[in-house]
């Protein structure tokens, strides 16, 4: 596992839909030192964030019927931003769906489980 001083200057984009979720996952992020984390619950605006931000690793977690969230994975393929999935529930992206390779953390998940998922998707870039 890295060390939290290899993740203080990461820029993390983080699209939750679940605001407890999202605050668990944000406050993961700053336990371990990561540097820049943009956070949302809505796949729109996430889009928006990526535009003219330079993003290392992106961590969603949006259920099937959210707005824009399917546009929001292509465009992560399409750059190349590594994907952790935050599985609670029903999920956009099981299935045929699901980004090939897909990283994933299921809730409820503790700071190592996020930290494993942060260096696999980092060994991805």
């Amino acid at each position: 596992m890295m060390q939290t001083a290899a993740y203080a200057n990461l820029r993390i984009a983080v699209v939750i839909e679940s605001a407890v979720v999202l605050l668990d996952v944000e406050d993961t992020l700053r336990d371990l030192g990561a540097g820049t984390i943009r956070a949302t619950s809505s796949p729109t605006q996430a889009l928006a964030a990526l535009r003219g931000h330079g993003f290392d690793v992106a961590i969603l977690g949006i259920g099937e019927r959210a707005a824009n969230g399917q546009t929001l994975l292509a465009e992560l393929q399409r750059i190349g931003i590594p994907i952790i999935l935050v599985e609670s529930g029903t999920s956009l992206f099981r299935g045929p769906a699901a980004p090939a390779g897909q990283i994933a953390v299921t809730v409820p998940f503790d700071t190592a489980a996020i930290a494993g998922a942060l260096d696999s998707a980092l060994a991805r870039r």
